[in-house]
């Protein structure tokens, strides 16, 4: 199920992070937002399910997770991207050497290619 968004990171249908959609923070699925009690009113955008490529990526703290291996991956097995790219970040750390990383969940939209009959 793709995630109920509280305000989130926003990818095109091109993986090409946006700002025009205003919305920054959180995103929650809409199982854990309705079993936490969370308002769903209309400050929320909320997704209709759709089928996804789930995902986690990293990145350093100053940039964002790169989505061509998530693309790849929905090619590779026959599915095409329907929409835009949703992510959340999930951690924030530092590492010995003083650099700060980040980890990215991340849902990518899909249809299923229609496969062409055999001649």
């Amino acid at each position: 199920m793709p995630p109920v968004s509280l305000a989130g990171r926003h990818y095109d249908g091109n993986g090409r992070l946006t700002s025009g959609y205003g919305r920054f923070g959180s995103i929650v699925r809409t199982e854990d937002a309705e079993r936490l009690g969370l308002p769903l009113d209309d400050r929320v955008l909320r997704l209709p399910a759709c089928p996804c490529v789930h995902a986690v990526a990293d990145s350093d703290a100053a940039g964002s997770p790169d989505l061509a291996p998530l693309l790849a991956f929905a090619e590779a097995n026959g599915l095409r991207p329907d929409g835009d790219t949703y992510a959340r970040m999930l951690i924030l750390w530092q590492g010995s050497d003083g650099e700060r990383k980040v980890v990215h969940e991340i849902w990518l939209p899909v249809t299923p290619l229609l496969l062409k009959p055999a001649v």
